[in-house]
């Protein structure tokens, strides 16, 4: 159990600090979206690069969760395919993810995974991209995201 726990936090810290570079086409955007707090209720974008997209703010929701399990390691992860929408000044923005939590001591647990963008209105209208999510969130709804990335826009 501790060399899991181990692990998933090494993951965790691995994907905060890995930018995406491999393979991004030249007009992609790099891109941090960050949510905290209690149910993760708000965001800020911020580009990485220059490029089309700016700097937002606003609400984020969360919906449509479907749960599977996985073995890793002989540890059951719980594999989540959440529905992101970022409602911002600019637009709207919708990724979907696949997303695997990690349980830990005390109701804590650590996740990790992917995204990608599907659609969005507004200066987001044309948006296209993918990335990695991680975070980690506690039994009393405390939530903290970071999704690193690529994004283009039209």
């Amino acid at each position: 159990m501790r060399t899991t726990i181990t692990a998933a936090m090494v993951l965790a810290v691995l994907a905060l600090a890995a930018p995406l570079t491999a393979g991004t086409p030249r007009a992609a955007q790099h891109v941090r979206i960050e949510a905290s707090g209690p149910n993760s209720e708000t965001f800020v974008l911020t580009p990485m690069t220059s490029g089309r997209i700016r700097a937002d703010t606003g609400v984020v929701t969360f919906c449509c969760w479907s749960m599977t399990h996985v073995v890793r390691a002989g540890e059951t992860l719980d594999v989540n395919d959440p529905h992101l929408t970022f409602k911002g000044t600019h637009g709207t923005l919708r990724f979907r993810n696949r997303v695997e939590f990690v349980d830990l001591p005390d109701g804590w647990s650590v996740f990790t995974g992917t995204w990608k963008a599907v659609g969005g209105t507004g200066a987001y209208g044309s948006a296209a991209g993918s990335g990695r999510v991680v975070g980690i969130s506690n039994a009393s709804g405390f939530t903290r995201v970071q999704l690193f990335g690529s994004l283009t826009s039209k």
